[in-house]
């Protein structure tokens, strides 16, 4: 199977397997040849486009990406508006009817019921808003996890920056486009630890450290967590302390280490995790060294004795609140309105499944729907 699955992806994957969706698209799904549904329907992934499974045949799954979970009140409408317009099936989902919307645990959103005919006007809608579905799938790196109020609440290290850097510079490149296995990567700035660095490939921790007589703020490096059925891992420490300016190249080096040294033959035993199981830490930070130019640390003192894994808590008079859970597109379209009421700021995927938290400044109103009713977790 690992073989087969790198022989397709060698024979086309990444950014180039989207002109070739496009075209199945315009001429729609018979166009896909039966024998080749299973390759096909492997590479669409890479773009966020999933088959629905035996018995769902033509409909698909979207999967969207959202660098940290940061969603400006236009990019959630035109969500609900394609969740509306595309996400119809054959039966309405018994609570929520059609147009649905799924939230995930890495703080996007998934569209079901969708036709491949209508795959790119959902692209020109969502990216017209700067939403995509790019890299969401696969064997490739996955949505970026970060705390969802980065930015917005007091954070120990300001991780905002890092997280758009890693999401343009690293994520944004084709030529890692095909990862032995999918990848996570989680920054966390805050002293909540709400990116779970613990069950990602590389997560970076606030931490600090005493440097020729400073105080020196940085991150700890861990490595190789994951969950999954198969012999789920925490994320090892690296015993590297890396400041804030290096923090980007460290993930890129880590990233580039396993996307050129990992297993891509037996795929029951190429996560990175089991990447860490069989290099130990000790040896890739060796590794590491050689492919970084700045002087190594060793690790620094973290607050994980203080996680809560909860960014909803009040900090410094600052409040979050949770609204919805997997919704209707109604909702959706609902929840784009707090950029008009004082005090709302651009609403928040969380890594909890299917929630996410608006900013409020504890004083002003909760949004309204249309009828001028507050908003809350039923609506």
């Amino acid at each position: 199977m690992g073989k087969k699955k790198e022989d397709i992806k060698d024979e086309l994957y990444g950014d180039e397997v989207r002109e070739k969706l496009e075209e199945f698209a315009e001429k729609g799904w018979d166009a896909i040849p039966e024998d080749e549904h299973d390759e096909w329907f492997s590479r669409f992934k890479f773009w966020g486009v999933f088959h629905h499974r035996g018995g769902q045949e033509s409909y698909f799954m979207m999967r969207l990406t959202n660098c940290g979970g940061v969603l400006e009140p236009d990019q959630l409408r035109a969500i609900g508006e394609v969740a509306r317009d595309y996400a119809k099936g054959p039966a309405e989902n018994p609570e929520f009817g059609n147009g649905w919307i799924d939230f995930t645990t890495r703080q996007s959103i998934q569209l079901h019921w969708l036709k491949l005919e209508d795959v790119p006007e959902i692209w020109e809608k969502l990216e017209a808003v700067g939403v995509s579905s790019r890299s969401a799938g696969g064997d490739t790196m996955r949505n970026i996890s970060g705390c969802p109020v980065a930015g917005k609440a007091d954070e120990y290290i300001e991780s905002r920056p890092i997280l758009d850097e890693i999401q343009e510079t690293i994520r944004g490149d084709n030529d890692l486009a095909s990862m032995p296995r999918k990848f996570n990567i989680s920054v966390s700035g805050c002293r909540q630890g709400c990116a779970q660095d613990s069950i990602n490939d590389i997560g970076l921790e606030p931490a600090h450290k005493f440097i020729a007589g400073e105080d020196v703020e940085g991150f700890n490096v861990r490595v190789g967590g994951g969950l999954g059925g198969r012999e789920p891992r925490e994320a090892r420490p690296l015993d590297l302390f890396v400041r804030p300016e290096h923090a980007v190249e460290t993930v890129r080096a880590f990233v580039e280490y396993y996307h050129e040294t990992g297993n891509r033959t037996n795929r029951s035993k190429n996560r990175a995790r089991f990447f860490v199981d069989e290099h130990g830490v000790e040896k890739i930070r060796e590794d590491l060294d050689e492919r970084l130019d700045f002087e190594f640390e060793t690790a620094g003192t973290d607050f994980r004795g203080e996680y809560t894994y909860n960014a909803a808590l009040r900090t410094e008079g600052q409040t979050f609140s949770e609204w919805v859970d997997a919704t209707g597109h109604e909702t959706l379209v609902e929840l784009a309105e707090p950029e008009e009421v004082a005090g709302y700021e651009d609403p928040c995927l969380t890594d909890g499944k299917q929630s996410w938290y608006p900013f409020d400044d504890g004083e002003s109103p909760a949004p309204t729907d249309a009828s001028g009713e507050p908003l809350s977790a039923d609506d």
